[in-house]
C-alpha cells in the first residue's frame, strides 16, 4: 500500500508518497508545483467554501482581505486566532487555528489521492506528519487532531529535522547536524545513525520565532526606511509578509530586485534592493541562528559532526550556507531538496512502520522539551523543579517528584511549565503554564501528607501525569484537555471540510 509523509509548513506544505517498494516521490500540487502555500481563503461567493493554496495566497492582492488566513501554524498554541475572519457573507468571527489547519491538510491528502487515482495508482489516508522540534505538546496534539478531522489516519507525529535526516540517507556511524529553517521556526538537531536504520537525536535546539518570515520583515522595513517612509509594527501584516516573501525569493535568486509596493497613503513606491544590502540588514538574524547552532553543539560532548544538512525552504537563502561554512570550518554543508526533504523523510518513515511493510523498520529516538512543577523554596521564591529534562528521550516511562501537603484540603493547585531550560531547578518568572489547575483527592488530605507526582511522556511526545496520595491514584492525560477544546470547534471543522468535498 502507498503511504504519505506530510510536511505541514508555516508558509508552504509538501506531501510525498512512498510506494510498496519504498520508491519516494513528491505529489505535485494542482498547479504542478512541489509545494502548496499554507493559506486558506473562504470563497464568499460559494457560501464560504475554503480554497487552499496559490489561489488563496493570491487573495492577498485585494486591499485588506478579511477572508484569507495565513500562518495558522504559528497560532496553534492559542484557543482562537488573534484576528477575525469573514467566513461567509454574513459571518465574521475568530477561528480555532485547528479549522484552517484541517482545511490545508484535507487539501493535501484529497488532492494527492485524486491525482494518484487519475494515474491508476493506489490511494491511502495513512500518513506520518511532521512538526517543528521546538513545537509544544499542545501544538503537536492539535496538529494531530486537525489531521484526523481531515480524514487522515496519523501513523505517527515526528519532528521535522528527524524526517530530514532520514531523507538525507545518513550512513552507518555518521553524525550530522540538521539545520532546518522553515517559514516560522528554526530547528537544529544533531542526529546519529547506526545500522543505516536507527536514527538517534543526540540534541535539539531551536527558536520558535525565527523563520523566513523574519527575513521578509527585514526586507519590508528596509524598503520603507530607504524611501524615508514612516514604519510601525502595524505594517507587519500577513498581507505584507506574503507580498515581500516573493520579492525576497527573487532577490536571492537574481542578486537584486526592484520592489514595487503601495504605501499606506495609496502611493505606489519603487525601490531597488541588492542582495548585499539585504544580507547586511539581516545579519542579526543569521547571528541569532548561529547561536542556536552553538547551543546544539555545546550540548553534546566529544561528538564529531560529519556534515550539515539543510532543510526548510528558507535555508535556500545564499547567506545561510555561506555563514554556516564560515562558522563551522572543515564541515561540509549540503543543500539537497530543502523544500521536499522533510516530506520525503516522513514518507520513508511511514513506509517502514506501515502494517504490511516489507522494507524493515526505521527506528527513531527523538528528544523533547523539559517539564517542571512550580514549587516554593525556603525563601518564599517560586521555583520550577524540572522532572523531565530538556533533551531527554521523547519517550520516558516516568519520573517522580515528591511534595508534602501544605494544608488540610481535598485539592492541591499545581502548575506545570513546559520549558527549554537545561537546569534541574530555576526561578519561575511567569513562564507560560503548560497545565495549571487543581488535583482533586477522594478524601481530605492532612498537612504533611506525602504526595507523589509521576510525569511521563509517550512516543508521540504527549505528557501524562499520575498523582498518588494515601494509596489513591489520579491520572491526567493532557491530550484530553486539548480534545475537549477541539470538541467546541469540531462541528465547524467538519462543516468546512464538507464544503470542500461537495462544492
Amino acid at each position: 500500500m502507498a503511504v504519505y509523509g506530510i510536511d505541514f509548513g508555516t508558509c508552504n506544505s509538501c506531501i510525498a508518497v512512498a510506494e510498496d517498494d519504498g520508491t519516494l516521490s513528491v505529489v505535485p500540487s494542482s498547479r504542478n508545483e512541489t509545494t502548496t502555500p499554507s493559506v486558506v481563503m473562504f470563497n464568499l461567493k460559494k457560501n464560504g467554501k475554503p480554497v487552499v493554496g496559490t489561489t488563496a495566497k493570491n487573495g492577498f492582492s485585494k486591499p485588506n482581505p478579511k477572508n484569507v488566513v495565513a500562518f495558522a501554524k504559528t497560532e496553534l498554541d492559542n484557543e482562537l486566532t488573534k484576528e477575525e475572519y469573514q467566513i461567509t457573507e454574513t459571518e465574521i468571527r475568530k477561528l480555532s487555528p485547528i479549522e484552517p489547519v484541517a482545511c490545508i491538510l484535507y487539501e493535501l491528502i484529497s488532492h494527492s489521492n485524486n491525482f494518484r487515482e487519475s494515474q491508476g495508482l493506489p490511494v491511502s489516508n495513512d500518513a506520518v506528519i511532521t512538526v517543528p522540534a521546538v513545537c509544544s505538546d499542545i501544538q503537536r496534539e492539535k496538529t494531530k487532531i486537525a489531521a484526523e478531522l481531515a480524514g487522515i489516519r496519523v501513523l505517527k507525529v515526528i519532528s521535522e529535522p528527524t524526517a530530514a535526516a532520514i531523507s538525507y540517507n545518513i550512513k552507518d556511524g555518521e553524525t550530522v547536524m540538521v539545520f532546518d529553517l522553515g517559514g516560522g521556526t528554526l530547528d537544529v538537531s544533531i542526529v546519529q545513525c547506526s545500522g543505516n536504520r536507527d536514527y538517534k537525536v543526540l540534541a535539539t535546539e531551536g527558536d520558535s520565532d525565527l523563520g523566513g518570515k523574519r527575513w521578509d520583515d527585514v526586507l519590508l522595513r528596509l524598503c520603507y526606511e530607504n524611501k524615508g517612509l514612516p514604519f510601525s509594527e502595524r505594517l507587519i501584516t500577513a498581507k505584507r509578509l506574503i507580498e515581500f516573501e516573493k520579492f525576497k525569493i527573487d532577490l536571492c535568486e537574481a542578486g537584486n530586485v526592484d520592489v514595487t509596493f503601495v504605501d499606506e497613503d495609496g502611493i505606489q513606491q519603487e525601490q531597488d534592493i541588492s542582495i548585499e544590502e539585504f544580507e547586511q540588514s539581516s545579519q542579526h538574524l543569521i547571528d541569532r541562528a548561529l547561536r542556536v547552532v552553538d547551543l546544539a553543539i555545546n550540548s553534546v560532548s566529544n561528538i564529531k559532526i560529519d556534515r550539515v544538512c539543510l532543510a526548510g525552504g528558507s535555508s535556500k537563502m545564499p547567506a545561510i550556507k555561506q555563514n554556516l561554512e564560515q562558522h563551522l570550518p572543515g564541515i561540509k554543508v549540503e543543500v539537497c531538496d530543502p523544500d521536499m526533504a522533510i516530506a520525503k523523510g516522513a514518507a520513508k518513515y511511514a513506509n517502514s512502520i506501515a502494517g504490511d511493510s516489507n522494507n524493515g523498520d526505521i527506528s527513531i529516538d527523538e528528544r523533547g522539551h523539559a517539564y517542571g512543577i512550580v514549587t516554593t523554596d525556603n525563601n518564599s521564591r517560586q521555583i520550577v523543579d524540572n522532572i523531565i529534562m530538556k533533551n531527554d528521550t521523547l519517550e520516558i516511562s516516568g519520573r517522580k517528584f515528591v511534595r508534602y501537603m501544605p494544608t488540610t484540603s481535598k485539592c492541591l493547585s499545581i502548575t506545570i511549565v513546559e520549558n527549554n531550560v537545561d537546569k534541574r531547578r530555576f526561578e519561575y518568572r511567569g513562564q507560560k503554564a503548560f497545565f495549571s489547575g487543581d488535583v482533586l483527592f477522594p478524601q481530605e488530605v492532612e498537612i504533611g501528607q506525602r504526595i507523589d507526582f509521576l510525569l511521563s511522556r509517550d512516543s508521540d511526545g504527549l505528557v501524562h501525569l499520575n498523582v498518588s496520595c494515601s494509596g489513591e491514584n489520579s491520572n491526567f492525560e493532557f491530550a484530553t484537555k486539548v480534545n475537549e477544546v477541539s470538541e467546541i470547534v469540531r462541528n465547524n471543522v467538519l462543516e468546512l471540510i464538507d464544503k470542500m468535498k461537495n462544492n
